[in-house]
């Protein structure tokens, strides 16, 4: 195992060199980083799949900052590859648009084969999943790429075999093909088969390797065995160890090689268009890798090689909802949010909706929109639309995204109580019509929209709630002040300063929130019989003529009820003491009013 330092010292690639005979399940680091996945290819490209070792992000370099490096040093080893200017990204596919190396060839993601799904001629890449809707929209599966070289060497001895794989490549980390999952990267990979024991040298167009290789190693699998997968960013300026891009000669006009051709090529830095393999045991003489005379260099300069060159000028685009309304009678209508190119030179239209296509709105800043798609039968909506923006006036090709058309979600409430460690949320969907499944994550199903939750000692910061239409929403929790500590909030409590909620001793149950006046102050904190607005002697004579009234006998009193404050079913001098204390005072406070 061997490991190499990339220079600026950002980051570290670990790579082998060395044979074990180890089960794949010990063999491999059990990261899954380090995972090598192998899927078929055409012939020199079985290998094209080992995800991520490293990532290279030079924000702060320029391409005319590069040392080019071509030479060993002590170590036998030479980096020569320059870097690489990433381009902006691309609306429709989330990727990196242009690629562009220091001899100012630029290529886009080649997505043109014979047959769309991949099969070259001139480009190689996975086919669309047919149950997926990102694959749908970028055109392509696992991966693809901006670029590709491979070669390959199969000499006389069937022990001896090397292969170079380099590319600039599309992929998926995780390998879910989904928005946000986008790795792009670049790759040098080698694998090679050796006869015996030795020292062996690597001259490739990026530089030169070298490679110690003991009597144990040789066996089977190819003895050395190195990768180097350097993940890069839009905007950056990626130092990996390709580039400039070789270009085939001959090469389809458009392409850089047609995918299929093994052909020479130009673009090395180091003038070295070829692989090269040379050996020397432990005495010092060469290795046969060729069948020709000890000493003869094993080589190659014959590439197959993809590429397109850059043309593809995309109109942006962002689509922020799609989301649609529908009632109990069946009627409905879709809602399109989108940004662009500001009008006029920009259209923008959503597809694949009752009514056939509709053209958005757009304003000077780029902002596009639509709510004009009434459907006589909002039953046949569909789960997914497409919008497509294009400004042909300006020569920039149309940009398609697949949006999923959801419903609209509205968590109306979401407060939590202290006192009571009550959690309570709200939530409504606009589809009227077929009412979803509204599910608050962690928290369980809504009934009727609403979720009351018990015991919850710690709530969370915000709750997140979803439909079964694909539609969610997010809101923060809103903690509630009970200054009273009875269990109602503040907001909510007809008394904020005299306790008279759900929390209550055993027997005053029956003062939980009473007004029996119905002018929206409890009982507990209103005696203004009389509802002139303040508690005064009037209120004094009243009390007086309602002295050991008990309310359950005596309904038809209209006073009464509302002058027993404390509850215990009896106007008595415990009613008279809260009168007392409240004389000359306004009724109240209380958090809502009728």
């Amino acid at each position: 195992m061997r490991e190499h330092i990339i220079p600026g010292n950002l980051f570290t690639v670990s790579v082998s060199n060395r044979l074990t005979k180890h089960p794949t399940s010990q063999r491999e680091n059990k990261s899954p980083l380090l995972t090598e996945v192998k899927k078929p290819r055409h012939s020199n490209m079985d290998l094209l799949k080992s995800v991520i070792l490293a990532a290279a992000l030079l924000p702060g370099a320029t391409l005319a900052g590069n040392i080019l490096e071509c030479t060993p040093g002590q170590d036998g080893n030479a980096d020569g590859a320059q870097p690489l200017s990433i381009g902006t990204l691309d609306p429709q596919n989330g990727y990196p648009l242009v690629i562009t190396d220091t001899n100012n060839v630029a290529v886009e993601l080649c997505l043109d084969s014979s047959d769309g799904q991949g099969t070259p001629p001139n480009c190689i890449f996975d086919p669309q999943e047919v149950d997926n809707l990102f694959s749908q929209q970028i055109g392509f599966g696992l991966e693809a790429f901006w670029w590709s070289a491979d070669t390959s060497i199969n000499g006389p001895d069937p022990d001896f075999s090397a292969l170079l794989v380099l590319a600039v490549e599309a992929a998926f980390f995780p390998e879910e093909i989904a928005d946000g999952n986008q790795f792009p990267f670049t790759r040098l990979r080698v694998r090679i088969n050796v006869p015996q024991a030795g020292t062996y040298t690597m001259t490739h167009p990026y530089g030169v390797n070298r490679y110690e290789v003991a009597a144990a190693d040789i066996g089977p699998r190819p003895e050395i065995r190195e990768t180097f997968d350097i993940e890069f960013n839009a905007n950056t300026i990626h130092q990996g160890r390709i580039g400039p891009l070789l270009v085939a000669d001959n090469s389809p006009v458009g392409f850089l090689g047609d995918g299929v051709s093994e052909t020479t090529v130009t673009g090395s830095p180091c003038h070295t268009n070829f692989l090269r393999i040379e050996g020397i045991d432990g005495l010092g003489n060469p290795i046969d890798l060729n069948g020709l005379a000890p000493g003869t260099a094993a080589e190659s300069n014959l590439f197959t090689v993809t590429g397109k060159i850059a043309t593809r000028v995309p109109t942006p685009l962002t689509i922020q909802r799609t989301s649609y309304e529908r009632e109990i009678d069946g009627t409905g209508q879709v809602s399109a949010f989108a940004t662009s190119d500001p009008a006029p030179n920009t259209e923008v239209e959503i597809q694949d909706v009752p009514g056939g296509v509709a053209a958005l709105t757009g304003d000077a800043t780029g902002t596009f929109f639509v709510r004009a798609i009434a459907t006589p039968d909002a039953n046949s909506l569909p789960n997914v639309v497409r919008v497509t923006a294009e400004n042909a006036i300006e020569d920039k090709d149309p940009t398609t995204i697949h949006s999923l058309l959801v419903d609209e979600v509205i968590i109306s409430r979401a407060d939590y109580v202290p006192t009571t460690q009550t959690l309570t949320i709200e939530a409504t969907s606009s589809d009227r019509g077929t009412p979803p499944v509204l599910t608050a994550e962690k928290l369980g199903t809504l009934n009727n929209g609403s979720l009351t939750k018990l015991n919850v000692s710690v709530p969370p910061a915000s709750v997140i709630v979803t439909s079964s239409a694909r539609g969610r929403d997010i809101e923060p929790i809103t903690v509630l002040l009970d200054t009273d500590g009875d269990g109602i909030p503040d907001r909510d409590d007809n008394c904020t300063l005299k306790p008279n909620g759900s929390i209550l001793p055993s027997g005053k149950e029956s003062i939980s929130q009473r007004d029996t006046d119905g002018d929206g102050f409890g009982n507990v904190c209103d005696t203004d019989l009389d509802n002139s607005g303040v508690t005064n002697l009037l209120d004094v004579g009243k009390i007086r003529a309602l002295f050991l009234c008990i309310p359950s006998a005596d309904p038809a009193s209209n006073f009464c009820d509302h002058a027993d404050f404390n509850g215990d079913n009896v106007v008595n001098l415990l009613d008279v003491g809260i009168l007392k204390q409240t004389f000359l005072k306004v009724p109240g406070p209380a958090g809502i009013l009728p």
